[in-house]
């Protein structure tokens, strides 16, 4: 009996109940989503991990069966939306400015600092991403269509390429949406740098509301499309199927960046 329609309750029920307690412990009702973004909300503690860390080529159908990936990656996908609807906001921008240097740093040093988890959380779904500083690139090959090969036999690594290879493949516009998002929050997490730093003035604050809002249309257009796979019924046999052209295609083109031990 198949377990996805549970999968997809959790996910649910996780989601709301994830929300609620962003919200609940600064104190704001659920109303007030678009407050969120100049709040400190808790980060949570950590998330699902595989149980090993590299992966073997020679055997992939034997290896993916053993790996619980679908959770990583729907646990993942949870964090990321809670996260997004959070600190991106729902509703419109509400940042404003001060020339107090105490408020720039508490104000927008939190929205930094919230950004910064967004982005981390990107990367527990999309590979070769830790920071902000490494969007760039990968906005790039989005853009392309194409993402670089692993570069090792890592094994959240292989799985992440073959996620973003999925997605782009779901698609004809799908790389260029994930695109947007990722450039968006490559311009709003160097905004909000800016002006905790305090080198940002009073009439950049309209151009930092757009970016927010830029920020979170495009995650909205993002997310449909990674839910869409992450949870769907054929979720495991797709990601073998990119996993399988992934190792084909290193296998024949045998280099130190390709996946070889």
């Amino acid at each position: 009996m198949s377990t996805r329609p549970l999968r997809k309750l959790t996910y649910r029920t996780k989601a709301t109940l994830g929300l609620f307690f962003s919200l609940s412990i600064i104190g704001l009702p659920l109303e007030s989503v678009s407050e969120v973004n100049s709040k400190q909300v808790e980060p949570r503690n950590g998330l699902t991990e595989f149980p090993f860390s590299t992966f073997d080529c020679d055997d992939s159908d034997t290896n993916l069966k053993s790996i619980a990936f679908t959770t990583y990656f729907s646990d993942g996908f949870y964090d990321l939306d809670v996260r997004s609807r959070a600190f991106i906001g729902s509703n419109a921008s509400s940042y404003r400015y001060s020339d107090d240097p105490k408020y720039l740093e508490h104000h927008f040093g939190f929205s930094h600092q919230n950004i910064k988890g967004v982005i981390q959380r990107v990367g527990k779904l999309l590979p070769r991403l830790e920071k902000a500083i490494d969007l760039p690139i990968l906005v790039e090959q989005f853009k392309a269509g194409k993402i670089d090969f692993p570069e090792t036999t890592f094994l959240p690594e292989l799985l992440k390429v073959a996620l973003a290879q999925e997605i782009i493949a779901s698609s004809p516009q799908a790389g260029h949406k994930v695109a947007t998002f990722l450039k968006a929050l490559q311009q709003l997490e160097a905004q909000l740098l800016s002006f905790k730093s305090g080198q940002g003035n009073a009439q950049q604050i309209d151009a930092l509301n757009l970016l927010n809002n830029q920020a979170r249309s495009a995650y909205k257009a993002f997310a449909p499309i990674a839910k869409s796979i992450i949870f769907s019924d054929d979720f495991d046999a797709r990601m073998a199927r990119q996993v399988k052209l992934i190792c084909e295609e290193a296998n024949q083109n045998k280099s130190p960046n390709h996946i070889v031990d």
